[in-house]
């Protein structure tokens, strides 16, 4: 179950992401790609101030369980959608409904996964699904058009994505808590806030405990 939520991790989506974007490009679509550039580039910042909202300044919802906005169900609604709807392109309308739809799948797949793991509540995994799934309504309005030979490479993608996960998953969390930090410093912040979600063995209610932990920030 772990490696399926990792589908979904910035460090697997973003590279995939602008692998599809070159695909585009090289193919001479340069408005789609970077429709779908924009697009998911808007979704990231507002997923990252969402996080941070939370994460440096406690901002949160309890009545609604909504702290910390799920970056990994926006990824899933984003990419895997879109990835469907690219890999069927031209090819016509009822292939281009079974890709889109396994892509949808997918999404909720992953959204019912980080709720059942208890990752996220609930409602930070609707919210984050309904920013990818935004992007993906946006970029799946282009018209698309995907050569036999690009349409292998987006299958070979996540393979070799996966052959340099090591080398790509720590630098992109590197990069993601530098931001945090920097941040952290402009705003003088020294505390960050955690919230831990458990299932009430008795009851079967999720709740929520939000915790303050001291940092010092250079």
């Amino acid at each position: 179950m772990r490696t399926f939520i990792h589908l979904a991790d910035s460090a697997w989506a973003l590279p995939l992401a602008l692998g599809m974007a070159l695909a585009l490009v090289a193919q001479a679509q340069w408005r789609s790609a970077l429709v779908w550039l924009v697009s998911l580039g808007c979704a990231v910042l507002l997923i990252m101030s969402g996080k941070m909202a939370f994460d440096l300044f406690g901002w949160s919802l309890p009545r609604w369980q909504f702290y910390n906005i799920s970056g990994h169900a926006m990824f899933a609604s984003a990419l895997y959608p879109v990835l469907g709807g690219f890999l069927t392109a031209g090819l016509g309308r009822g292939w281009r409904i079974l890709g889109i739809g396994a892509g949808l799948a997918f999404a909720l797949t992953m959204a019912v996964a980080l709720v059942w793991r208890l990752d996220h509540t609930l409602s930070e995994t609707v919210l984050g699904a309904a920013v990818g799934l935004a992007v993906a309504a946006v970029v799946l309005r282009q018209p698309l058009r995907m050569g036999p030979v690009w349409r292998v490479s987006l299958v070979a993608a996540p393979v070799l994505v996966f052959v340099l996960w090591q080398h790509v998953y720590h630098p992109v969390h590197t990069a993601r808590d530098g931001i945090w930090d920097r941040v952290a410093t402009w705003f003088d912040v020294e505390e960050r806030y955690t919230r831990h979600i458990r299932r009430n063995p008795d009851t079967g209610r999720i709740q929520v405990t939000v915790r303050r932990v001291a940092t010092s920030v250079s």
